[in-house]
């Protein structure tokens, strides 16, 4: 059975007791925080139940789904309905997708602050963003030099996503200066209580191998490995940044995106 948000205590307590310690449930919990666990016609809630037990939290944000816990055929079915244009999970089965092109990475973990101290180079300053959101404008650009322009989307969607979840408190955004401008950018997409996830992290081509990445990958653990908390990351293709900072694969992770 699917059970749609019905804004009661038990379906929040439900649902974050689902969420606890997961990257895919950091992300469900953390937009579930930052619109107070309201439903909108561009993001809603569900539990995925088994003999009335809740086994997974289902979010739909936009045309992204999210998926935290167990998957089985009325969930996929149910998914499908909603016609997403991606669908992202832990490792599972081709055919919960099939007709969707699936892509495939490694979960990784920290949990500890970094033991490493890396400097910055002369010149270079580094800090989070909070209160002023002006900053994000050359986060944006810098990114979307990065990567292709699908995957970072318009200005317009990166700046009003963005700044709502800094400002409750469930994403944060890191940057080095130099000369004034933004030279390298790691972003925490979703930060609960027991887990948080790194996004997007780059740094300008001409800037590159100097430490500008792992000194943000170092800042950004020290502020967020708290109290137990975990931090994970996803990713397609090894990283060596990730490893010296500690971060240690547990698993796999599974995206589907519908074909246009």
């Amino acid at each position: 059975m699917i059970r749609i948000n019905d804004a009661s205590t038990d379906f929040e307590r439900q649902l974050k007791k689902l969420c606890e310690g997961s990257p895919y449930g950091a992300r469900i919990e953390s937009y579930f925080t930052a619109y107070s666990g309201k439903r909108y016609s561009f993001l809603e809630f569900w539990l995925g139940e088994e003999n009335g037990v809740p086994v997974c939290a289902i979010c739909r944000y936009y045309s992204a789904v999210t998926i935290c816990g167990a998957i089985n055929g009325e969930t996929a079915d149910f998914v499908r309905m909603l016609s997403p244009d991606s669908v992202l999970c832990g490792g599972v089965s081709d055919v919960f997708f099939a007709g969707m092109t699936k892509k495939t990475g490694e979960t990784l973990v920290c949990t500890r602050r970094a033991d490493r101290e890396i400097q910055l180079p002369s010149g270079c300053t580094a800090a989070r963003l909070s209160g002023e959101m002006r900053p994000l404008r050359g986060v944006y650009d810098l990114l979307r030099n990065s990567f292709d322009e699908t995957s970072v989307g318009s200005f317009d969607d990166f700046f009003v996503d963005l700044s709502h979840r800094i400002r409750h408190g469930v994403s944060d955004v890191y940057a080095v200066y130099c000369g004034g401008d933004i030279v390298s950018t790691l972003t925490v997409t979703a930060k609960t209580d027991t887990a948080a996830v790194l996004g997007s992290i780059a740094t300008k081509s001409d800037r590159r191998r100097e430490g500008l990445a792992g000194f943000l990958v170092s800042l950004a653990l020290n502020d967020t490995c708290k109290n137990g908390r975990r931090v994970f990351l996803h990713r397609e293709k090894p990283i060596s940044v990730y490893e010296r900072a500690g971060f240690e694969t547990v698993g796999a992770w599974s995206q589907f995106t519908a074909k246009r």
